[in-house]
C-alpha cells in the first residue's frame, strides 16, 4: 500500500492579518484548483515496495498561473504515477506571490527551497536517495520547477532555506511557461508572479532560459503544438539553450492536446508524454535497469 504523508512547511504561511482566506473549486472529472494558498505544504506519496536501493525523488510542482494550484491533476495523480514506478513524489502546494513584484524571492520560489529541505530532513528515515532528487512541473508550475532546478544552488546558498549540497538530477517540465518577456505570447504567469509592470531586466532574471549552463541537470519537455495558452515557442526556448550548452534534452512533441491536461488522455496525443518520461528517466539512469526490471 502507498504511503501519503502531508508535511506542513510550518515558517511558509502568510501572517493571520494578510486577510487569506484558502479556497478551492472541483474541475471535471476530479480535480481540486486551490486559491489563495494561505499556508505551503508539502505532501510525499511513498511508493508502496521500495526499490532496491534507495528511492528517487521528484517534487511537483502543480501549475495554476501562479493564481493557483492545480493540485489534483498536476500534482497527486502524477505523484502516484511515479509511485506506482518505484519513484517517491512529492507534491507542493505553495503559495502565491502578494504583493506581486515587491519580493527579492517570490514566494513560490521560497516555498519550492523549504520543500528541498523536507525532502532533505526525511531522506533517511524513509530512504529517500537525495543524489536522485528531480524536479517536475506543469505550466507555471513547470517555470517554478525549472526556476529553482536551473538556479539550485545559487538559490540555496543566497537564502538559506535548504541544503547547498543537493544537485538536481533532473527536470522534467510539462507545457512549462519558460520566458517571463511578453513577446513570447503568455504574460498571466509573468505578470502575476512580478507583477504586471515589473521591469524587463526583473522578467529576464526569471525567464528560465536564461540560466541554463553546461552543469544543468538533463531536461525532459513535453508540450503541445497546438497549446493556445503558453504557445510550444516556450518549450522551444528551453531546448535551444540546452542546446547551446551541451546540456541532454529530450523534447516530447504533442500535435494536439492543447494546455492543462495533466497526464493526459490515455489513447490520444496527450497521454503519450508519460510513456516517453518513463523511457528518458531509464536511460538518464534515474531509475536503474535493477530497480526496475
Amino acid at each position: 500500500m502507498q504511503q501519503r504523508i502531508e508535511i506542513p512547511l510550518n515558517s511558509a504561511k502568510f501572517p493571520p492579518d494578510s486577510h487569506r482566506t484558502e479556497e478551492f473549486c472541483w474541475e471535471p472529472p476530479n480535480n481540486r484548483f486551490i486559491r489563495q494558498v494561505e499556508s505551503a505544504t508539502v505532501t510525499f506519496h511513498l511508493p508502496s515496495v521500495p526499490p532496491v536501493h534507495s528511492t528517487p525523488l521528484f517534487i511537483i510542482c502543480p501549475g495554476g498561473g501562479y493564481s493557483g494550484v492545480s493540485l489534483d491533476k498536476e500534482g497527486h495523480h502524477v505523484a502516484q504515477w511515479l509511485s506506482d514506478r518505484g519513484i517517491a513524489g512529492a507534491v507542493l502546494k505553495y503559495r502565491m506571490s502578494v504583493p506581486a513584484g515587491h519580493n527579492p524571492l517570490p514566494l513560490p520560489f521560497v516555498d519550492v527551497l523549504r520543500a528541498v529541505a523536507a525532502v532533505s530532513e526525511f531522506s533517511g528515515p524513509w530512504g529517500i536517495d537525495t543524489a536522485r532528487i528531480g524536479f517536475m512541473g506543469f505550466s507555471a508550475g513547470g517555470h517554478l520547477a525549472g526556476g529553482v532546478g536551473l538556479r539550485y544552488n545559487e538559490l540555496a546558498g543566497r537564502s538559506g532555506l535548504a541544503p547547498e549540497n543537493i544537485r538536481p538530477a533532473a527536470l522534467a517540465l510539462i507545457y512549462p511557461v519558460v520566458s517571463c518577456l511578453l513577446k513570447h505570447g503568455h504574460t498571466g504567469s509573468g505578470d502575476n508572479l512580478l507583477g504586471p509592470v515589473a521591469a524587463n531586466a526583473r522578467r529576464e532574471m526569471f525567464s528560465i532560459q536564461n540560466h541554463v549552463s553546461p552543469s544543468s541537470p538533463p531536461v525532459f519537455l513535453a508540450h503541445s503544438e497546438n497549446d493556445g495558452t503558453v504557445p510550444i515557442v516556450h518549450s522551444e526556448l528551453l531546448v535551444e539553450a540546452c542546446h547551446q550548452y551541451g546540456v541532454p534534452c529530450v523534447f516530447h512533441r504533442v500535435p494536439t492536446g492543447g494546455h492543462g491536461y495533466g497526464l493526459g488522455t490515455p489513447g490520444e496525443d496527450s497521454g503519450s508524454w508519460p510513456a516517453a518520461l518513463d523511457l528518458w528517466l531509464r536511460s538518464i539512469g534515474f531509475i536503474p535497469k535493477s530497480e526496475v526490471e
